[in-house]
């Protein structure tokens, strides 16, 4: 997780770094040339090809060629981070620390 604030694009799969990613609203790219066969075992929870953020790539050969095609502008996910991480306040600890910790 230390890495991705020094990172510019993220190369995944089905990993949950997703979205911690997608708060940085940096490039993302799918590597997902299973993507068919993994929707129907061990399946996902969303479907990736119409409510997941990103560009997929479905060859290793046009992984480079991908990243080059990225565009400069920096993407938006608020949408997707508001639908899926959207309770998430920040400051966890200190919730806790304050709700069961006694002063």
């Amino acid at each position: 997780n230390e890495l991705m604030t020094a990172a510019d694009v993220l190369l995944s799969d089905y990993s949950s770094a997703v979205f911690e990613w997608a708060v940085l609203d940096r490039p993302l790219m799918l590597f997902v040339p299973d993507l068919d066969s993994y929707e129907r075992s061990p399946g996902l929870y969303l479907d990736l090809r119409t409510e997941m953020v990103g560009t997929r790539v479905d060859d290793a050969a046009h992984v480079a060629a991908t990243v080059l095609a990225l565009p400069e502008a920096a993407p938006d996910h608020s949408e997707f981070v508001a639908r899926h991480l959207g309770t998430d306040l920040g400051a966890a600890s200190e919730r806790v620390v304050e709700r069961f910790v006694p002063a």
